[in-house]
């Protein structure tokens, strides 16, 4: 029972669409791309599930101790699903972020060294540093502590990129970063992902403020400085409409110069740019904490159509599919 609810803790639905996430993006993206330039991914299958795996750690010890340092405004906003202190020990909780953190570290230390780019561990140290210093001060923070999680879930396609070039770049000869007119493959890969990364900074912002927003009567307690306790809720909602409309155009304009099929077109209309509206539309009238997380929702479903275009994408490229 006590795993049951530690595992709770670390969120496994969220880990698992990160895990779908990498997956996803090497395989559907990278691989494919690569392959009709006749350039093999390098880093075996096994490896980057181990990757996987580490970050999935990483990520885990993350939840807990953000519920760990949690605990009082938690038990005003969500009083039940409160775990830490009440089905886990507080001291149960830090020793399982400790381990997780550390076995994390050490999985993604096998690949980077085994593959010679342990430089790239910077990812792993900055993603545990910052997860601890988010869950015990930055989350208080007026819009620093969003940008945090905002930045860590951009970096999710940067990581699976950054491991695989450094590698395919040595094995042809080149120290990376180095492009050349030889190398136009992965300056194209590079802007998608890029692309990507920005696409899950915006839609997390976006819901991480949202969130605050229906969080406001713990946060108020602990004396935080939130978006919403600062500027006022509707300050607040003019800002996340702001930013829903900026994402929305920057998506229209993405599509329509680099994937003006219509295939895209439609499935970007449904399944991304919808719910963005819908989301909008329940934060205008919203007054509870219910409605705010009711639109937060809304921005998580535009997320997940935002993963389920990497299948789209990945059709298209295949069949060079445009109808």
């Amino acid at each position: 029972m006590k795993l049951y609810y530690l595992i709770k803790l670390m969120r496994p639905v969220n880990l698992l669409i990160i895990a779908i996430s990498m997956l996803a993006l090497r395989y559907l993206i990278l691989e494919p791309i690569l392959s009709s330039h006749s350039v093999s991914l390098i880093i075996s299958h096994l490896d980057f599930v181990i990757l996987i795996l580490g970050t999935l750690m990483i990520a885990g010890a993350g939840n807990i101790i953000n519920d760990y340092f949690d605990i009082r405004p938690d038990r005003l906003n969500k009083h039940h699903t409160v775990i830490v202190g009440k089905n886990v020990k507080r001291r149960e909780a830090i020793i399982s972020h400790a381990v997780l953190s550390t076995f994390g570290f050490l999985l993604s230390a096998y690949v980077a060294i085994k593959y010679h780019i342990a430089w790239m561990l910077i990812f792993q140290i900055i993603a545990i540093t910052l997860l601890w210093l988010y869950s015990a001060s930055f989350k208080k923070s007026f819009l620093f502590g969003n940008l945090i999680v905002a930045f860590l879930t951009a970096c999710i396609p940067l990581m699976v990129l950054s491991f695989d070039l450094p590698v395919i770049f040595k094995s042809n000869g080149f120290s990376f970063p180095y492009f050349n007119a030889s190398f136009l493959p992965f300056i194209e890969v590079f802007y998608i992902f890029i692309s990507y990364a920005g696409f899950a900074f915006l839609l997390n912002l976006i819901r991480e403020i949202q969130k605050d927003m229906a969080d406001m009567r713990g946060d108020k307690e602990i004396n935080a400085r939130t978006m919403p306790l600062v500027l006022g809720i509707p300050s607040t909602r003019k800002f996340v409409n702001f930013l829903s409309l900026f994402t929305i155009l920057i998506l229209v304009y993405i599509q329509q110069s680099y994937m003006a099929d219509k295939l895209s077109s439609l499935y970007m209309l449904i399944f991304i740019i919808t719910p963005m509206i819908f989301s909008s539309i329940k934060m205008k009238n919203a007054t509870k904490s219910k409605q705010y997380l009711k639109a937060a929702n809304y921005t998580k479903w535009a997320m997940a159509g935002g993963l389920g275009y990497l299948l789209v994408f990945y059709f298209i490229f295949t069949n060079h599919f445009i109808f």
